[in-house]
Protein backbone atom coordinates (compact mmCIF):
# COMPACT_ATOMS: atom_id res chain seq x y z
CA UNK A 1 0.00 0.00 0.00
CA UNK A 2 2.87 2.62 0.51
CA UNK A 3 4.56 1.64 -2.30
CA UNK A 4 1.21 2.52 -4.55
CA UNK A 5 0.62 5.80 -2.59
CA UNK A 6 4.01 6.34 -3.45
CA UNK A 7 3.48 5.94 -6.83
CA UNK A 8 0.36 7.87 -7.55
CA UNK A 9 2.36 11.01 -5.53
CA UNK A 10 5.21 10.62 -8.52
CA UNK A 11 8.03 9.72 -5.39
CA UNK A 12 8.51 6.08 -5.90
CA UNK A 13 10.41 4.84 -9.18
CA UNK A 14 12.57 2.48 -10.05
CA UNK A 15 15.89 3.99 -10.97
CA UNK A 16 18.10 2.34 -13.45
CA UNK A 17 21.55 0.49 -11.66
CA UNK A 18 24.22 -0.98 -13.41
CA UNK A 19 24.83 -4.55 -13.62
CA UNK A 20 22.39 -7.78 -12.85
CA UNK A 21 19.59 -6.23 -10.81
CA UNK A 22 18.81 -7.69 -7.56
CA UNK A 23 14.90 -9.84 -7.09
CA UNK A 24 12.66 -6.95 -7.20
CA UNK A 25 14.57 -4.56 -8.71
CA UNK A 26 12.48 -3.97 -11.49
CA UNK A 27 14.13 -1.20 -12.89
CA UNK A 28 13.20 -0.67 -16.59
CA UNK A 29 11.34 1.66 -18.93
CA UNK A 30 8.22 -1.06 -17.95
CA UNK A 31 8.59 -1.32 -14.29
CA UNK A 32 5.87 1.45 -13.64
CA UNK A 33 3.25 -0.39 -16.07
CA UNK A 34 3.62 -3.53 -14.08
CA UNK A 35 3.04 -2.01 -10.69
CA UNK A 36 5.45 -4.23 -9.21
CA UNK A 37 6.13 -5.03 -5.12
CA UNK A 38 9.95 -5.89 -4.14
CA UNK A 39 10.07 -9.58 -3.15
CA UNK A 40 12.62 -11.75 -1.09
CA UNK A 41 13.89 -14.55 -3.13
CA UNK A 42 13.71 -17.03 -0.02
CA UNK A 43 9.80 -16.68 -0.32
CA UNK A 44 9.57 -18.84 -3.05
CA UNK A 45 10.67 -22.08 -4.62
CA UNK A 46 13.43 -22.70 -7.28
CA UNK A 47 11.17 -22.34 -10.37
CA UNK A 48 9.18 -19.43 -9.42
CA UNK A 49 12.81 -17.83 -8.64
CA UNK A 50 13.71 -18.50 -12.23
CA UNK A 51 11.00 -17.01 -13.84
CA UNK A 52 10.55 -13.90 -11.51
CA UNK A 53 14.47 -13.51 -12.24
CA UNK A 54 14.28 -13.99 -15.82
CA UNK A 55 11.68 -11.35 -15.87
CA UNK A 56 13.43 -8.96 -13.40
CA UNK A 57 16.30 -9.54 -16.38
CA UNK A 58 13.70 -8.81 -19.36
CA UNK A 59 13.14 -5.32 -17.51
CA UNK A 60 16.77 -4.81 -17.30
CA UNK A 61 17.56 -5.00 -20.49
CA UNK A 62 14.76 -3.08 -21.96
CA UNK A 63 16.12 -0.41 -19.38
CA UNK A 64 19.72 0.08 -19.74
CA UNK A 65 20.07 -0.04 -23.36
CA UNK A 66 19.96 3.02 -25.14
CA UNK A 67 17.20 2.03 -27.02
CA UNK A 68 13.89 4.51 -27.76
CA UNK A 69 10.99 3.75 -25.02
CA UNK A 70 8.83 0.98 -25.31
CA UNK A 71 5.45 1.71 -25.91
CA UNK A 72 2.30 1.48 -24.45
CA UNK A 73 1.20 -2.00 -26.01
CA UNK A 74 4.71 -3.21 -25.56
CA UNK A 75 4.81 -2.34 -21.65
CA UNK A 76 1.71 -4.02 -21.34
CA UNK A 77 2.84 -7.44 -22.68
CA UNK A 78 5.87 -7.04 -20.64
CA UNK A 79 3.24 -6.36 -17.56
CA UNK A 80 1.43 -9.13 -18.71
CA UNK A 81 4.45 -11.67 -18.78
CA UNK A 82 5.48 -10.40 -15.36
CA UNK A 83 1.51 -11.07 -14.31
CA UNK A 84 1.92 -14.33 -15.05
CA UNK A 85 5.19 -15.00 -13.10
CA UNK A 86 3.81 -13.15 -10.05
CA UNK A 87 0.49 -15.71 -10.11
CA UNK A 88 1.56 -17.38 -7.22
CA UNK A 89 3.20 -14.88 -4.95
CA UNK A 90 1.74 -14.95 -1.55
CA UNK A 91 0.39 -11.72 0.39
CA UNK A 92 3.23 -9.14 1.45
CA UNK A 93 2.85 -9.58 4.74
CA UNK A 94 4.16 -12.97 4.37
CA UNK A 95 6.90 -12.03 2.99
CA UNK A 96 8.21 -8.92 5.68
CA UNK A 97 9.56 -11.39 8.04
CA UNK A 98 11.93 -13.82 5.02
CA UNK A 99 13.12 -10.26 4.20
CA UNK A 100 14.42 -9.78 7.04
CA UNK A 101 16.91 -13.14 7.14
CA UNK A 102 17.75 -12.42 3.23
CA UNK A 103 21.35 -13.14 2.88
CA UNK A 104 23.18 -11.07 0.00
CA UNK A 105 25.48 -13.61 -2.15
CA UNK A 106 28.75 -13.23 -1.62
CA UNK A 107 30.65 -10.35 -3.95
CA UNK A 108 27.14 -8.89 -4.56
CA UNK A 109 26.07 -5.46 -3.11
CA UNK A 110 22.57 -5.02 -0.97
CA UNK A 111 20.44 -2.87 -3.05
CA UNK A 112 17.40 -1.21 -1.75
CA UNK A 113 14.13 -2.62 -3.96
CA UNK A 114 12.25 0.98 -3.05
CA UNK A 115 13.20 4.44 -4.07
CA UNK A 116 12.11 7.63 -4.65
CA UNK A 117 12.22 9.46 -8.38
CA UNK A 118 15.13 11.55 -9.02
CA UNK A 119 12.90 15.00 -9.05
CA UNK A 120 12.29 13.60 -5.54
CA UNK A 121 15.87 13.31 -4.97
CA UNK A 122 17.03 16.85 -6.81
CA UNK A 123 13.75 18.41 -4.61
CA UNK A 124 15.59 16.57 -1.34
CA UNK A 125 19.55 18.17 -3.08
CA UNK A 126 18.12 21.81 -2.89
CA UNK A 127 16.46 22.24 0.29
CA UNK A 128 19.96 20.80 1.92
CA UNK A 129 21.18 23.77 0.36
CA UNK A 130 18.46 26.26 1.24
CA UNK A 131 19.43 24.72 4.50
CA UNK A 132 23.28 25.20 4.13
CA UNK A 133 22.78 28.85 2.95
CA UNK A 134 20.56 30.06 5.94
CA UNK A 135 23.11 28.55 8.26
CA UNK A 136 26.23 29.97 7.27
CA UNK A 137 24.99 33.06 5.94
CA UNK A 138 23.34 34.24 9.36
CA UNK A 139 25.43 37.49 9.55
CA UNK A 140 24.10 38.65 6.51
CA UNK A 141 20.52 37.85 6.79
CA UNK A 142 21.08 39.72 9.92
CA UNK A 143 22.72 42.79 8.74
CA UNK A 144 20.23 42.59 5.20
CA UNK A 145 17.01 42.58 7.53
CA UNK A 146 18.60 45.05 10.29
CA UNK A 147 20.29 47.35 8.46
CA UNK A 148 20.07 47.14 4.61
CA UNK A 149 16.31 46.99 4.76
CA UNK A 150 16.08 48.95 8.14
CA UNK A 151 14.20 47.01 10.64
CA UNK A 152 16.53 48.07 13.57
CA UNK A 153 15.17 50.89 13.49
CA UNK A 154 11.97 49.79 13.39
CA UNK A 155 11.70 47.04 15.70
CA UNK A 156 14.82 48.22 18.02
CA UNK A 157 14.06 49.57 21.28
CA UNK A 158 16.45 48.75 23.45
CA UNK A 159 18.62 51.52 24.37
CA UNK A 160 22.30 51.28 23.60
CA UNK A 161 23.96 51.92 26.63
CA UNK A 162 22.26 48.48 27.95
CA UNK A 163 23.46 46.32 25.86
CA UNK A 164 27.01 44.90 26.19
CA UNK A 165 28.79 42.81 23.57
CA UNK A 166 30.84 39.36 24.20
CA UNK A 167 33.54 40.81 22.07
CA UNK A 168 34.02 44.24 24.94
CA UNK A 169 33.20 46.69 22.38
CA UNK A 170 31.15 49.36 23.11
CA UNK A 171 27.63 49.09 21.61
CA UNK A 172 27.02 52.80 21.31
CA UNK A 173 29.80 53.40 19.36
CA UNK A 174 28.72 50.29 17.34
CA UNK A 175 25.07 51.76 17.12
CA UNK A 176 26.06 55.26 16.10
CA UNK A 177 28.57 53.78 13.43
CA UNK A 178 25.73 52.29 11.58
CA UNK A 179 23.02 55.17 12.77
CA UNK A 180 20.87 52.78 14.69
CA UNK A 181 17.71 55.81 15.98
CA UNK A 182 14.75 55.39 16.81
CA UNK A 183 11.87 58.05 15.82
CA UNK A 184 13.48 60.52 18.77
CA UNK A 185 16.64 60.31 17.85
CA UNK A 186 18.28 58.22 20.50
CA UNK A 187 20.77 55.64 20.05
CA UNK A 188 19.24 51.81 20.06
CA UNK A 189 20.13 48.43 19.76
CA UNK A 190 18.62 45.05 19.01
CA UNK A 191 18.60 43.16 22.13
CA UNK A 192 16.83 40.21 23.32
CA UNK A 193 14.17 39.17 20.60
CA UNK A 194 14.50 42.88 18.89
CA UNK A 195 14.31 42.69 14.85
CA UNK A 196 14.32 39.70 12.68
CA UNK A 197 17.32 38.07 13.21
CA UNK A 198 20.04 38.26 16.51
CA UNK A 199 21.97 41.35 15.81
CA UNK A 200 25.20 40.33 13.71
CA UNK A 201 27.48 44.23 14.71
CA UNK A 202 28.12 42.15 18.40
CA UNK A 203 27.00 39.29 20.12
CA UNK A 204 24.54 41.52 22.02
CA UNK A 205 24.35 40.92 26.03
CA UNK A 206 25.57 37.26 24.87
CA UNK A 207 29.03 35.71 25.47
CA UNK A 208 29.31 34.86 21.48
CA UNK A 209 27.92 33.97 18.41
CA UNK A 210 25.54 30.85 17.76
CA UNK A 211 23.02 29.50 15.76
CA UNK A 212 20.59 29.88 18.21
CA UNK A 213 21.60 33.28 18.71
CA UNK A 214 20.63 34.20 15.48
CA UNK A 215 17.35 32.74 15.35
CA UNK A 216 15.48 33.62 19.22
CA UNK A 217 13.73 36.37 17.13
CA UNK A 218 10.27 35.16 16.42
CA UNK A 219 11.14 35.20 12.49
CA UNK A 220 14.52 33.49 13.23
CA UNK A 221 12.96 30.65 15.01
CA UNK A 222 10.12 30.59 11.86
CA UNK A 223 12.83 30.78 9.28
CA UNK A 224 14.71 28.05 11.42
CA UNK A 225 12.13 25.71 11.06
CA UNK A 226 10.62 26.69 7.76
CA UNK A 227 14.11 25.60 6.40
CA UNK A 228 14.86 22.33 8.59
CA UNK A 229 11.93 20.60 8.28
CA UNK A 230 12.73 19.57 4.47
CA UNK A 231 15.94 17.78 5.82
CA UNK A 232 13.62 16.46 8.67
CA UNK A 233 11.35 14.90 6.12
CA UNK A 234 14.05 12.86 4.52
CA UNK A 235 15.18 11.39 7.84
CA UNK A 236 11.81 10.15 8.18
CA UNK A 237 11.77 8.75 4.85
CA UNK A 238 15.33 7.35 4.79
CA UNK A 239 16.23 6.67 8.59
CA UNK A 240 13.41 5.30 10.29
CA UNK A 241 13.17 1.57 9.44
CA UNK A 242 13.91 2.21 5.65
CA UNK A 243 16.89 0.85 5.01
CA UNK A 244 16.27 -2.43 6.74
CA UNK A 245 12.76 -3.18 5.31
CA UNK A 246 14.08 -2.19 1.73
CA UNK A 247 16.52 -5.23 1.89
CA UNK A 248 19.59 -3.16 2.80
CA UNK A 249 20.10 -4.31 6.51
CA UNK A 250 23.36 -6.10 7.35
CA UNK A 251 21.93 -8.62 9.98
CA UNK A 252 19.96 -10.35 8.37
CA UNK A 253 20.31 -13.76 9.41
CA UNK A 254 19.49 -11.95 13.17
CA UNK A 255 15.77 -11.19 13.61
CA UNK A 256 15.65 -10.23 17.18
CA UNK A 257 18.87 -7.75 16.25
CA UNK A 258 16.87 -6.62 12.93
CA UNK A 259 13.81 -5.78 14.79
CA UNK A 260 15.56 -4.12 17.82
CA UNK A 261 17.30 -1.36 14.93
CA UNK A 262 13.87 -0.81 14.05
CA UNK A 263 12.58 -0.50 17.32
CA UNK A 264 16.10 2.28 18.18
CA UNK A 265 15.68 3.98 14.25
CA UNK A 266 12.38 4.91 15.09
CA UNK A 267 12.66 5.54 18.90
CA UNK A 268 16.01 8.00 18.17
CA UNK A 269 14.08 9.90 15.22
CA UNK A 270 10.99 10.30 17.47
CA UNK A 271 13.60 11.91 20.35
CA UNK A 272 15.31 13.99 17.75
CA UNK A 273 11.96 15.37 16.51
CA UNK A 274 10.77 16.12 19.98
CA UNK A 275 13.89 17.95 21.49
CA UNK A 276 14.42 19.71 18.42
CA UNK A 277 10.44 21.27 18.08
CA UNK A 278 11.67 22.33 22.01
CA UNK A 279 14.70 23.81 20.84
CA UNK A 280 12.90 26.02 18.64
CA UNK A 281 10.01 26.44 21.16
CA UNK A 282 12.73 27.70 24.23
CA UNK A 283 14.47 30.55 22.53
CA UNK A 284 18.05 31.81 24.15
CA UNK A 285 17.29 34.42 24.88
CA UNK A 286 14.15 33.39 26.94
CA UNK A 287 14.44 30.61 28.52
CA UNK A 288 18.78 29.89 28.88
CA UNK A 289 18.74 27.28 30.87
CA UNK A 290 15.80 25.16 29.28
CA UNK A 291 17.56 26.06 25.75
CA UNK A 292 20.46 24.34 26.70
CA UNK A 293 19.12 21.43 27.71
CA UNK A 294 17.07 20.63 25.14
CA UNK A 295 19.70 21.37 22.41
CA UNK A 296 22.07 18.77 24.44
CA UNK A 297 19.20 16.61 23.66
CA UNK A 298 18.52 16.63 20.23
CA UNK A 299 22.33 16.39 19.48
CA UNK A 300 22.40 13.30 21.54
CA UNK A 301 19.64 12.01 19.81
CA UNK A 302 20.63 12.59 16.47
CA UNK A 303 23.92 11.20 17.29
CA UNK A 304 22.68 8.03 18.54
CA UNK A 305 20.13 7.73 15.56
CA UNK A 306 23.01 8.22 12.78
CA UNK A 307 25.16 5.11 14.93
CA UNK A 308 22.33 2.74 14.96
CA UNK A 309 21.82 3.31 11.17
CA UNK A 310 25.31 3.03 10.13
CA UNK A 311 25.14 -0.75 12.27
CA UNK A 312 22.11 -1.34 10.47
CA UNK A 313 23.20 -0.71 7.06
CA UNK A 314 26.01 -1.68 8.10
CA UNK A 315 29.09 -0.18 8.90
CA UNK A 316 31.59 -1.51 6.39
CA UNK A 317 29.23 -0.39 3.46
CA UNK A 318 29.57 2.47 1.47
CA UNK A 319 26.85 3.99 2.93
CA UNK A 320 27.93 3.19 6.37
CA UNK A 321 31.42 4.60 5.88
CA UNK A 322 29.42 7.69 4.46
CA UNK A 323 27.33 8.07 7.60
CA UNK A 324 30.37 7.34 10.16
CA UNK A 325 32.26 10.00 8.57
CA UNK A 326 29.56 12.82 8.05
CA UNK A 327 28.32 11.64 12.11
CA UNK A 328 32.25 11.98 13.36
CA UNK A 329 32.91 15.39 11.17
CA UNK A 330 29.60 16.68 12.95
CA UNK A 331 30.27 15.23 16.46
CA UNK A 332 33.74 17.03 16.40
CA UNK A 333 32.64 20.30 14.92
CA UNK A 334 29.57 21.15 17.67
CA UNK A 335 32.54 20.38 20.45
CA UNK A 336 35.51 21.79 18.81
CA UNK A 337 32.97 25.11 18.76
CA UNK A 338 32.16 24.50 22.32
CA UNK A 339 35.42 24.34 23.67
CA UNK A 340 36.73 27.00 21.83
CA UNK A 341 38.23 29.57 23.92
CA UNK A 342 36.13 32.90 23.71
CA UNK A 343 37.86 35.84 22.63
CA UNK A 344 37.03 39.33 21.01
CA UNK A 345 39.14 37.96 17.63
CA UNK A 346 36.16 36.81 14.99
CA UNK A 347 37.18 33.05 15.61
CA UNK A 348 37.02 33.71 19.56
CA UNK A 349 33.31 35.15 18.96
CA UNK A 350 32.29 32.67 15.85
CA UNK A 351 33.61 29.34 16.61
CA UNK A 352 31.03 27.94 18.34
CA UNK A 353 28.53 28.92 15.09
CA UNK A 354 30.93 27.78 12.85
CA UNK A 355 31.18 24.18 15.00
CA UNK A 356 26.97 24.09 15.04
CA UNK A 357 26.27 25.13 11.26
CA UNK A 358 29.15 22.34 9.96
CA UNK A 359 27.22 20.05 12.92
CA UNK A 360 23.99 20.56 11.38
CA UNK A 361 25.04 20.69 7.54
CA UNK A 362 26.21 17.02 7.95
CA UNK A 363 23.29 16.03 9.71
CA UNK A 364 20.65 17.50 7.24
CA UNK A 365 22.53 16.38 3.85
CA UNK A 366 23.37 12.82 5.11
CA UNK A 367 20.10 11.36 4.50
CA UNK A 368 19.54 13.42 0.91
CA UNK A 369 23.31 12.78 -0.08
CA UNK A 370 22.41 8.62 0.43
CA UNK A 371 19.70 8.92 -1.41
CA UNK A 372 21.68 9.08 -4.47
CA UNK A 373 23.80 6.03 -3.71
CA UNK A 374 20.71 3.40 -3.04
Amino acid sequence: LGLEVRSALGLCTFPRRKGPPCFGDFRGPCAMAGTLLARPTEAFDIPQKDALQESAFRLQAGGDQDVEAPTGRECMEEATLLKNDLTQIPPISSTIDPLLRTEVPAGSEPCMCLGFSRRFRFLQLVTVLVTIAFLFLQPFWSWLFNDYLGFASRLCHTPAEHITCGSGENYVEIARRLKRLDDHGRLVGCACENSIFGDWACAANADTFSVSYYISTAPGTGAMAAVAAWPIISQWLHGSGFFILAGSGQHREDDAMQKMLMVLLRVTQVAFQFFFGLFLFNTLCILPTAHGIVVTSFILALIAHFVVLAVAVGASTTVGKVIRVAASIGTVSVITGFVWPVGPSWLGQHAFWLGECIGLTCAFSMVPIISFMI
